[in-house]
């Protein structure tokens, strides 16, 4: 909060930041909430892309995920194709199973199952999609064998991809960092590597004014330029990648 000084409250100045991790009716409150929140600067959302497709599975909704005031984009995280250590050597032979394979990953209108339904029409990748409640289970269903394969974050996976439990078959994003491992280019489709990413994203109300935007935008940009941010952004395998505005 050091980098939002010129925020103000009264004639008391900037009583610091109140986090609040609202997740009734799967995060739903917590948008209706964004959404209606007066335009002053002082509420502010910091969602992943579900807030946008709840909007459209959800058509009925009072919220309209485009009339938000998009601040800042944190960072986006890559999202993996994975398998046991004893499944598929590969994703031309996981292509060439001949069989419907069962895809786990988190729950209903989020951003893995945005991500495997892209994936899956696109590329006809021969699966049928299972939702687990959250990145926890969905790794456990397929450690447990209930999967095939999963989709999630390489945040999510590290230890068990560093352990060699877990198998990468696919990177979704336009450059893998797996040994002969392929990304989305390499098998065709480098139109999915925004679609496919986990982005984090900083919102406010509609009608946010300009100056609190300017301000606003102003605070986020000294915070992902601090070297001890990002020396802490680091070691929690946290990927800071800023977009800012519209």
């Amino acid at each position: 909060q050091k980098y939002l000084t010129e925020l103000k409250s009264g004639a008391k100045g900037f009583g610091g930041i109140v986090i609040k991790n609202d997740q009734t009716a799967g995060g739903q409150k917590a948008y209706h909430d964004m959404f209606f929140a007066k335009p002053d600067g002082y509420t502010i959302g910091d969602f992943n892309n579900a807030f946008m497709t709840e909007s459209i599975f959800s058509p009925d909704l009072d919220f309209d995920y485009k009339k938000f005031t998009f601040i800042a984009r944190s960072g986006n995280k890559t999202t993996l194709l994975l398998t046991r250590k004893d499944g598929f050597k590969s994703w031309d032979q996981m292509m060439k199973a001949g069989k419907t394979l069962k895809l786990g990953t988190t729950s209903y209108g989020r951003s893995g199952h945005i991500s495997c339904i892209f994936l899956k029409e696109t590329a006809k990748v021969p699966a049928r999609i299972i939702n687990h409640p959250g990145a926890a289970e969905t790794v456990s269903a397929l450690l447990r064998g209930d999967v095939d394969l999963i989709v999630t974050t390489s945040t999510a996976t590290k230890a068990l991809t560093d352990s060699g439990d877990f198998r990468v078959l696919l990177v979704l994003d336009d450059v893998s960092e797996y040994p002969g491992v392929p990304s989305l280019p390499q098998i065709g489709y480098p139109q999915l590597t925004g679609p496919l990413g986990q982005h984090r994203l900083i919102i406010g109300p509609p009608n946010l004014p300009k100056e609190v935007i300017d301000t606003l935008i102003a605070g986020f940009k000294r915070v992902f330029d601090d070297k001890e941010f990002l020396a802490q952004s680091e070691k929690i395998d946290s990927d800071v990648n800023p977009l800012y505005g519209k």
